[in-house]
């Protein structure tokens, strides 16, 4: 994120550059370098819907009814509770929270 950040505002033309390469190849690139790739964009204020189209708002429901399940098995947990009362809130780790 960082060393894009440098190319988006230390050479603009390289950060443009970049996007347009990455629009005529994103095809044969894995999930991984698209994910990290619209989360560089995204973190540096220029989101690259105009490659990858916008972010989908529907959520598969199997997945939903198991993050559902999730946070309602913390919100049972006395411990979580108490930690999500702290401010400012902690980074919580949930391993495998959504598996897909």
């Amino acid at each position: 994120g960082l060393a894009f950040a440098r190319v988006h505002w230390a050479q603009p033309d390289l950060f443009f550059e970049l996007q347009s390469r990455m629009s005529s190849i994103k095809a044969e690139a894995s999930e991984e370098e698209r994910r990290v790739f619209s989360w560089a964009c995204a973190a540096m204020g220029q989101p690259c819907t105009h490659i990858f189209g916008n972010a989908s708002s529907t959520v598969d429901e199997t997945v939903a009814s198991q993050i559902h399940s999730r946070l309602r098995d913390l919100g049972n947990n006395e411990a979580a509770q108490a930690l999500c009362k702290q401010q400012p809130v902690p980074v919580i780790l949930m391993p495998s929270a959504i598996s897909q």
